[in-house]
């Protein structure tokens, strides 16, 4: 699995337990909601720039298979096994986009809860909502 797609899991796993953690828990975990949602904005980054980082992976790995005449081999038996070196296989964009609406899900039903016990104001509610590109109207009226 990509790492990119293993650490959204991984934050959304966490935002989904704050969210149905008991009130003493969560009000902890709302005196830092701004890092919280920074680790949402970063994870997001990270899912995004994968078509980037891929496209350079795969072009420097052809430069240097080309410049240095790379072949692979089984280990078990290199003098026999040689073939071309397979270019790097890019996950599927679908698995992506899945992590990052469950993400953005996650941090959505975080905000929603945290309003509704009343450990975010509003005013800081809207900023994080708009941060995450989260509807802020449907986001305030779902809380209260």
């Amino acid at each position: 699995m990509a790492y990119s797609i293993e650490i959204a899991e991984r934050l959304t796993e966490q935002l989904q337990r704050f969210a149905s953690s008991n009130r003493y828990q969560l009000v902890g975990q709302a005196a830092n909601l701004g890092f919280w949602i920074d680790e949402t904005l970063h994870c997001l980054a990270v899912l995004d720039g994968y078509d980037d980082r891929f496209h350079k992976l795969k072009e420097s790995q052809s430069e240097y298979i080309k410049l240095h005449k790379t072949t692979s081999f089984e280990f078990f038996d290199p003098c026999c096994t040689r073939k071309d070196v397979r270019p790097p296989l890019r996950v599927d964009k679908s698995d992506f986009t899945r992590a990052r609406i469950k993400l953005l899900s996650a941090a959505e039903k975080m905000l929603r809860r945290c309003r509704k016990e009343s450990f975010v104001d509003i005013k800081s509610l809207v900023k994080f909502a708009m941060s995450l590109g989260l509807n802020v109207n449907d986001l305030i009226q779902r809380a209260d």
